[in-house]
């Protein structure tokens, strides 16, 4: 599975281009892929991961 984070807008993209949303999961659900809507639910922060220094532009790869 090839994911996408955009640090632009905080959201990770599949390859499908649907976003990743936490939208109504209870507490250890699953994560759904939804259609990119900017939504509170699909934006994502990584406290601890390695730093590649790419521009806020760029989006890169997450492998699952």
């Amino acid at each position: 599975m090839m994911l996408f984070f955009c640090q632009a807008s905080r959201t990770i993209v599949h390859a499908s281009g649907l976003c990743l949303d936490r939208a109504d999961i209870k507490s250890g659900g699953n994560v759904v892929v939804k259609t990119c809507s900017g939504a509170d639910s699909q934006k994502w922060e990584f406290e601890h991961y390695l730093s590649l220094n790419l521009p806020p532009s760029t989006e890169s790869p997450v492998k699952r």
